[in-house]
């Protein structure tokens, strides 16, 4: 069962932000130009009301008898384990192939018009459901084929109404079993599918908050463009490196930024200039320059803890999930 998860995806250009209750400012001020965060839900898509059969009279041919949908519970929702004293009511099923998209929503939550006690559920005739909590949005891309394998994927966006923390997306590749493919920690971070390289197969970019509260309050928050590719059989996976051409905007801005920092600007515990450097160091990184990210931080840190905040960075880089080496 995902604890935390939000759903955003659309292809487009634009900045990625922290998280905030809505989808659109997922994406991060700092990271600049590439991600544009928009997810709605498409009301036209999910009636599952049957016509009527024509009249006897009717001269009209009809239709082929389409495939059965799995039938719609009348009675609520079964009772989640994350709230267990928490009924759902069905609001809102769209179909994707075999399996029927289902969304619930906790009626007696006092924040159940804005969607965060809601529950979405993908359902396969003769198979568990598979239960995603805290749900926010169902990706426009869903039911897409995102990874060029002709099968459609789920995309969904969670978000747990935190007034920082925490979004998620999830995606399942819905073949004859639903496969988990992508599924983010929770964190300030949404993110777009775009195909960056021409390939056919969809990136999914976002940023990383590795560093939340850990030099500076939350305003001033580093974050870094973090992408991740997808291999088959491994499903979504790190690979900023291979991208290296997304990350020259962002070294033009944050090199100015970092040079211009001031002691304690950016409201930095120690009164440097961490939060104001970290910036361009992980932007370099991330793209896959480590070299020349140690070069610059000896060049415009000049304080005389460098080498230890040098070996902090490293190593919580090192423990995020969203970075790979070149």
């Amino acid at each position: 069962m995902v604890a935390c998860a939000i759903v955003l995806v659309a292809c487009g250009t634009g900045p990625v932000v922290p998280a905030t209750v809505s989808a659109e400012t997922q994406i991060a001020d700092s990271v600049a130009g590439t991600l544009t965060a928009v997810a709605v839900l498409d009301p036209t898509a999910t009636s599952t009301a049957t016509k009527p059969p024509a009249s006897p009279t009717s001269t009209v041919t009809p239709s082929p008898t389409a495939r059965p949908t799995l039938p719609i519970p009348t009675a609520v929702a079964p009772v989640s384990t994350t709230f267990p004293d928490a009924r759902y009511v069905l609001v809102e099923e769209r179909p994707i192939g075999e399996f029927a998209i289902r969304i619930w929503r906790n009626e007696d939550s006092p924040s159940a018009g804005l969607g965060f006690d809601s529950l979405l559920t993908l359902e396969q005739t003769g198979s568990t459901p598979i239960q995603v909590e805290y749900f926010n949005l169902l990706g426009q891309l869903s039911g897409k084929d995102l990874t060029g394998d002709g099968i459609p994927e789920l995309v969904v966006f969670s978000y747990t109404g935190g007034a920082h923390c925490c979004s998620g997306v999830t995606v399942y590749s819905l073949g004859e079993t639903p496969t988990l493919i992508l599924q983010t920690r929770p964190s300030n971070c949404g993110g777009v599918f775009n195909d960056l390289d021409g390939d056919g197969i969809l990136e999914f970019i976002t940023c990383d908050d590795l560093f939340a509260y850990t030099y500076c309050p939350y305003a001033a928050l580093p974050l870094v463009r973090a992408i991740l590719a997808y291999t088959p059989g491994a499903g979504y996976v790190a690979a900023s490196p291979r991208f290296s051409d997304q990350y020259a905007a962002d070294m033009a801005t944050t090199t100015i930024k970092a040079e211009a920092a001031q002691p304690g600007a950016l409201g930095e515990w120690d009164n440097t200039t961490k939060c104001g450097v970290l910036p361009l160091v992980l932007a370099l990184l991330y793209s896959g320059q480590p070299d020349q990210a140690w070069t610059e931080l000896a060049r415009i840190y000049t304080y005389p803890d460098t080498t230890a905040f040098q070996q902090e960075i490293e190593q919580t880089v090192g423990t995020s999930p969203l970075f790979t080496l070149p």
